[in-house]
């Protein structure tokens, strides 16, 4: 094979090496696109639900009612007895 021939060889095979190449970021373009809109996706759906779980909250809060302290204190006190009683009993 002549030395012009080896030229013509290897610059056939840099253009198909190109096209290739080409090609394969062309597929990954592609691929990032796919990614980032199922990204974009996920995100919008993270942010309904927080925006819902927030909504709940308030809703919840609203028909929250305290506890009085002195219930909270009798409570407090039997379960002080309940765990004493638990104890002598073992």
């Amino acid at each position: 094979m002549s030395h012009t021939g080896n030229d013509n060889k290897a610059e056939r095979d840099f253009e198909v090496a190109q096209e290739d190449t080409a090609q394969v970021i062309a597929d990954l373009q592609a691929e990032i696109s796919s990614w980032k809109d199922a990204y974009v996706a996920a995100m919008n759906a993270v942010e309904d639900l927080v925006k819902r779980l927030n909504e709940q909250a308030e809703k919840a809060q609203e028909n929250w009612l305290p506890i009085p302290r002195n219930v909270l204190c009798l409570w407090a006190k039997r379960e002080k007895e309940r765990d004493e009683s638990v104890r002598m009993d073992q």
